[in-house]
């Protein structure tokens, strides 16, 4: 819809008799509609103000001075030098953009972790600390290429943009990360980061296939994994009590800064949760289509 408002409109003014100057396009309505409709559009594209000034460029015009913030005018002014300069001019006048960009490109795992430590509402100067990324660089990444802040607390927008609706297979690392950064918040986001980078696997498929991979795991670790192979089965009824209490726990130590040795307790309340939500879909045969593994019940 929002290319056929685009489109529908022309880029003068929409006064006919209004001169042909910048005054006259700092006041114009349709100038007003834009803005306000691309910022808030209930499906707005993550990264709308790149993709408007991309758009802007196309047609040959420019942001307006009064609408269009001033992200979208420095995503104009570096995309308008891009055909002009080489990389190593763009890097060295606009960094923090031509730095952003590279991680929207490349994407990998760093750009899965920086995602979902947004999404874990981690600050740029935490997310610094832990990814060695700089702040301004991601304070600009979020702007252009993510941009979630502004409807962090709308879960469907969230879930619909960056985790999806289809069932978890395992593969895709970067919509598990935005999932438990979003909804279990920075304490377990660590761990399971910080786990998968020392299992050396490419991906979570291993957790319904490989029998042999429970062996060695610690306590904590096959409450872990406990908890991503819960992904892959469908929620029902019976097990959505569960499911809260589970969320809740993580929760709790996302409000403190204390250690997992310190919660004992909660590490049970943890093994409790989990234990009911497998057994129970054990038990009923849920249509999830996947048999629960005995190594996932506690």
């Amino acid at each position: 819809m929002l290319a056929e408002i685009e489109h529908s409109l022309s880029f003068s003014s929409c006064d006919e008799n209004a001169p042909a100057n910048i005054e006259s396009k700092v006041t114009r309505p349709k100038a007003q509609i834009l803005a306000y409709y691309r910022r808030f559009v209930p499906r707005r594209r993550l990264d709308w103000r790149w993709h408007w000034a991309g758009q802007l460029l196309k047609c040959g015009e420019e942001p307006d001075p009064v609408y269009d913030d001033d992200w979208t005018r420095r995503a104009f002014d570096y995309q308008r030098l891009v055909d002009e300069h080489p990389a190593e001019f763009l890097a060295e006048t606009m960094p923090d953009i031509h730095a952003a960009l590279q991680l929207n490109t490349t994407g990998g795992i760093r750009r899965w972790e920086l995602d979902a430590r947004i999404l874990a509402r981690e600050s740029p100067e935490t997310i610094q600390s832990k990814t060695g990324i700089a702040a301004t660089v991601i304070e600009c990444y979020e702007a252009m290429f993510f941009n979630v802040s502004s409807r962090i607390d709308c879960a469907s927008y969230i879930e619909s943009k960056t985790i999806g609706q289809s069932p978890f297979d395992g593969q895709d690392v970067a919509t598990f990360w935005n999932h438990f950064g979003y909804f279990y918040g920075p304490y377990f986001l660590d761990i399971v980061i910080d786990d998968f980078r020392s299992t050396g696997k490419p991906d979570y498929t291993h957790l319904s296939s490989d029998r042999v991979w429970w062996k060695g795991r610690t306590r904590f670790q096959r409450t872990m994994d406990r908890s991503i192979a819960l992904l892959m089965f469908s929620v029902s009824s019976l097990n959505l009590t569960a499911l809260f209490r589970l969320q809740r726990v993580y929760m709790i130590l996302n409000e403190g800064d204390e250690t997992l040795a310190q919660h004992d307790d909660i590490e049970d309340l943890v093994d409790e949760a989990m234990g009911d939500l497998f057994s129970t879909m054990s038990e009923t045969n849920t249509d999830a289509g996947v048999e629960p593994k005995e190594e996932y019940v506690a």
